[in-house]
């Protein structure tokens, strides 16, 4: 769980610790016999060891974790199932807290005393701290410091690393350049949170397809996969649009947990701007993930961004009818949707009737090779709007 390092004088503890959401997206035989508990009950358990019985003069821990309320305002993020920076900073005996998971870049700072910080992910920063430390009363302390995440895209490659992996690099490009399918139409990204679009029904018609499920609930993983133009689809494009290793389930709900899905869905949907001019921008929740806006396929409803939040969701229709509360359906979800990831109800406890290993990468792949030409389309089936009779133009916020 640990390990000490001789700094010159210094004896340096390294604790890690990792988000205990682990089951959250991976598949059980892959953590079979392993117990996650709180990350800050997992480091009480360990700084006293460290600090007492190894007598560390630093402690460092390297937390696979972001934080669940914000280091500047302490507002919560709404993610404390899987994110415990904020609580490991409480944690007395840690001087430097190195956080992951959430992508986001926090340079270094402090937070209840302890020294935090994030370089975003992909290696495009890198967190520096220095530390100068004096001895006080027989033992080190922390006198001053000075941090910064670092740009990394301007740094010179490593050429005898970069020499070491060519092969290996060259037959990753190679594979992933590889063709899988064809599309006979333009897929892009770019409104899809605003309206249905190709690329969204096209998640859906995998998930529907693999699963032979009624419903399929999905997000967009990466807002900024690039365009794919009409012909040959490579598996990089794929990589590149689902970048997640989840596999694919299909549970039952009744008609009212459907809303409730989909109402915590609309969350994120925050209000229209409408100046007199004409247009409407929808207003945003920006501490709502982009990933955590889900859409669903396979009925049809409007989200009315004007409406308090829980009541969002209108005109929520299965084959033209309305949806009733007491109805079953069986619903396509990826593995971290049914695990509980995005804090999403119902889908953790709900009967499972379809499971599938694949990764949703292969089942993309498998499709578009199914379907060729796969011809992009979108069928429309929910709509931002106070009124879908007259609805305004919608603008990106």
């Amino acid at each position: 769980p640990y390990t000490i390092l001789e700094v010159g004088p210094l004896k340096v503890g390294v604790l890690g610790l990792i988000t205990p959401n682990v089951p959250g997206w991976e598949k059980p035989e892959n953590y079979a016999g392993l117990e996650f508990l709180a990350m800050d009950d997992a480091a009480r358990r360990w700084l006293p060891v460290l600090r007492r019985d190894e007598g560390c003069d630093l402690v460092v821990v390297l937390a696979h974790t972001g934080f669940e309320r914000d280091p500047e305002t302490g507002a919560s993020t709404s993610s404390a199932h899987e994110n415990f920076a904020w609580r490991l900073s409480e944690v007395p005996g840690i001087d430097l807290l190195l956080t992951g998971h959430t992508h986001r870049d926090i340079p270094p700072r402090e937070l209840h005393g302890v020294i935090v910080a994030q370089p975003e992910a992909r290696a495009s920063r890198l967190t520096r701290i220095d530390l100068e430390l004096e001895r006080e009363n027989g033992a080190w302390r922390i006198a001053s410091w000075a941090g910064r995440n670092l740009e990394t895209g301007a740094a010179a490659v490593d050429q005898a690393l970069a020499d070491a992996m060519a092969d290996a690099h060259g037959r990753v490009a190679a594979a992933l350049d590889g063709p899988v399918g064809e599309v006979g139409g333009e897929v892009r990204v770019e409104r899809c949170r605003l309206a249905d679009c190709e690329a969204l029904d096209l998640l859906h018609a995998v998930q529907l397809e693999a699963t032979g499920a009624q419903l399929s609930l999905a997000a967009l993983l990466n807002p900024k996969a690039p365009p794919l133009a009409p012909g040959p689809v490579s598996w990089r494009w794929i990589h590149a649009f689902y970048v997640y290793p989840n596999s694919l389930l299909a549970v039952r709900l009744t008609g009212a947990q459907v809303r409730d899905v989909l109402e915590h869905a609309a969350r994120y949907y925050d209000g229209l701007d409408c100046p007199p001019a004409g247009g409407c921008t929808v207003l945003t929740d920006p501490a709502i993930p982009h990933y955590n806006v889900d859409t669903m396929a396979g009925l049809s409803y409007r989200i009315d961004p004007t409406a308090p939040e829980g009541a969002r969701v209108r005109d929520l229709r299965f084959a033209g009818r309305p949806v009733r509360p007491e109805a079953s359906f069986t619903v396509a979800v990826n593995s971290y949707r049914a695990a509980g990831g995005g804090m999403f109800p119902h889908l953790a406890e709900a009967e499972v009737v379809w499971r599938s290993s694949a990764e949703m990468s292969e089942l993309i792949g498998d499709y578009l090779e199914r379907h060729r030409p796969w011809q992009p389309e979108a069928d429309g089936n929910w709509v931002l709007g106070r009124d879908v009779a007259a609805e305004a133009p919608l603008a990106a916020p």
